[in-house]
Order: C-alpha cells, then structure tokens, then sequence
C-alpha cells in the first residue's frame, strides 16, 4: 500500500451470506491506484482484484463500499482532485460504482459499465431508504 494522504484501508464489507460465502470486500489504495478485492474468511486469504487503477490521489479518494438492498455491491470514490474525471463516465474516480459480487458488471448500469451515478467530488457514505 502507499503510505501518504488518504492512503490505506478506505472501506470493507462483508458478504450478507458469508455463513455460506466466506467472501469479504476490501477496497483500499494499492500500489497502482485504489483497487476493490474479494477475499476469502476473516484472515483475508486468496484475493482476487475485481477492480483495479481506479485513479487516486493524497486527497479525495471516496471511500464508501456496501452491499444494496437489490444484493449488489455499491462503491464510492472520490475525484482523486481532479474535478474532469467525475464528469467523465470512462474514468472510475468521482462515482458511485456498481458490480455483482464476482466483480462484473450488472445489467441495469446505465452506461454498460461499472459507473451507477457520476459527476461526485469525494463521497463518504452510501445509504438506502427502506420504503
């Protein structure tokens, strides 16, 4: 992991069926950008990168990732300081992004990738209403 800014763990989540999965989500700033991994039971073993070089920076990083009522899994970034990107729907910084829990692309995603909503300067939290 790199060591400065906003570096390190930005958010993790546990599968809702890890009785059966073992599977948890990390997303956290790597070497070569912020990457989303699956790994498997509490050790965090075997991972598998879903995502990867998803642009970062020292500042505005996002840092959000939970799983939606409709069992997909929601992550946040940040702009990464650069406010073109969010406006930009080939870059993954300055979104909310959504994939299935193998790390694909859902039907239903708006632009036929992993962007769901665009256009964000460093969103911190994600939340549902429950009616």
């Amino acid at each position: 992991m790199i060591e400065e800014g906003e570096s390190g763990l930005l958010g993790i989540e546990v599968d809702p069926k890890f009785a059966s999965s073992r599977f948890i989500y990390v997303y956290y700033i790597g070497e070569t950008g912020n990457r989303i991994s699956r790994f498997i039971n509490e050790k965090l073993e075997n991972e598998q990168v879903l995502i990867d070089n998803i642009q970062g920076a020292q500042v505005h990083d996002g840092s959000q990732i939970k799983f939606g009522p409709d069992g997909k899994l929601y992550i946040t970034t940040g702009d990464a300081n650069n406010r073109s990107s969010a406006q930009d729907i080939n870059f993954l910084a300055g979104k909310i992004l959504r994939m299935n829990k193998d790390g694909t692309v859902p039907p239903g995603n708006p632009f036929g990738n992993y962007v769901y909503s665009y256009g964000h300067r460093n969103p911190q939290g994600l939340a549902w209403n429950p009616f």
